[in-house]
């Protein structure tokens, strides 16, 4: 049997009528084993697989003793998509300030995780971004998305802080650098003991390395 995923999600595999017996395998679009149940007799053939990636896929039914008519049902439920693809869609943060607050989510393909929060006056920011292999990356952009700082490392962490930043709209940008990624984003911003009055602001500045295209 063959089948196609639009979005990565969880995969059930149930067969039954297995008598005397049968067994299954979920394959690639290339053939490849990805799993299999190969119960005895006639003991129901289950497989739940979470986070498969979107794609095509095969399932094989196979005879292990005598003829057998079966019933295969395959179920996909495609993961919830907590943040939004755009600065448009951007999952809004509520009251970011000294707490931390924890955001988990995925991104991979084209799939890629836009927060924004908004700040009422000068704080220290810090975030931290870990998940599973390969990377993913992240960066902070102003309100007109030009980026102030980015976490593009290799690995499957990565960090942002800026001290004093000014009171504003920002952004957080979580996109893959290769693969499908399951991640979870911490972020804090918190206000600064001094107050910071128009000069001391006009002297606080930021690289601004480029601008983003919204999408």
């Amino acid at each position: 049997y063959r089948f196609v995923t639009n979005a990565r999600g969880k995969l059930a595999v149930n067969l039954t009528g297995l008598n005397p017996d049968s067994d299954v395998q979920l394959l690639s679009s290339t053939g490849s084993f990805i799993s299999g149940s190969a119960q005895g007799g006639v003991t129901p053939e289950n497989m739940t697989l979470d986070n498969l990636e979107a794609g095509t896929y095969y399932v094989r039914v196979y005879q292990f003793l005598g003829d057998i008519n079966y019933s295969l049902k395959l179920t996909s439920t495609a993961n919830a998509d907590n943040a939004g693809d755009s600065f448009a869609a951007a999952r809004a943060i509520t009251s970011l300030g000294a707490n931390e607050q924890s955001f988990s989510d995925y991104v991979g393909g084209t799939d890629q995780d836009y927060y924004t929060f908004t700040t009422t006056g000068a704080s220290n920011f810090r975030l931290s971004l870990s998940g599973d292999t390969p990377n993913a990356d992240v960066r902070l952009l102003n309100g007109m998305g030009q980026i102030i700082q980015s976490g593009t490392g290799t690995d499957s962490t990565e960090s942002i802080s800026v001290d004093n930043l000014a009171a504003g709209k920002y952004y957080v940008w979580v996109y893959p650098a290769s693969g499908t990624i399951n991640y979870t984003v911490r972020m804090a911003a918190t206000p600064t003991s001094q107050s910071v009055d128009s000069a001391a602001a006009d002297e606080a500045t930021y690289t601004l390395s480029s601008t983003v295209v919204t999408t």
